[in-house]
């Protein structure tokens, strides 16, 4: 069954010492939905802000160093250009790979979330929605999975 959790039900976050950004006016600016993706943007926005974001890369340049920085279990998450559009929300039509244990596995995940922007399904939902099938562009997150013992959302 359910068990109570102690807390608070939204996330906290942390003091500004323990921040990830102690000083965001000094850093560079966040890559935007447009460059990374809405989903990649926005966890990396909460990151500075200082919530507590699982480790968190998109699309890494070396792909065994970032699984060697992330640690396992890791998931692997698309971050569509076109996700959560004021057109379409694109919902459930990317593929997301989670619980993976080896670098193996990371690496055919990866493969399999960027050729899930090509997916027939993708297509036909882009034409359906008067969106190019061309313009989707597909960023990859490569984070480390938590497990919680309760999560929702309200």
């Amino acid at each position: 069954g359910l068990r109570r959790v102690r807390g608070p039900a939204r996330p906290r976050r942390l003091p500004a010492r323990m921040s990830a950004a102690p000083d965001a006016t000094a850093q560079a600016p966040l890559p935007t939905a447009a460059q990374v993706g809405g989903k990649a943007a926005v966890l990396l926005e909460l990151e500075r802000a200082g919530f507590r974001v699982p480790r968190t890369l998109v699309s890494p340049p070396d792909l065994r160093a970032a699984v060697e920085a992330v640690g396992f279990p890791i998931a692997v998450r698309s971050s569509a250009t076109v996700e959560d559009g004021r057109r379409a929300s694109f919902a459930g039509q990317f593929e997301s790979i989670l619980n993976l244990e080896t670098f193996e596995a990371v690496e055919a995940a990866v493969a399999a979330v960027r050729a899930s922007a090509s997916a027939p399904s993708v297509v036909e939902y882009c034409k359906k929605s008067g969106i190019d099938p061309a313009s989707v562009r597909m960023e990859v997150i490569v984070q480390r999975l938590i497990r919680p013992e309760l999560a929702g959302v309200a």
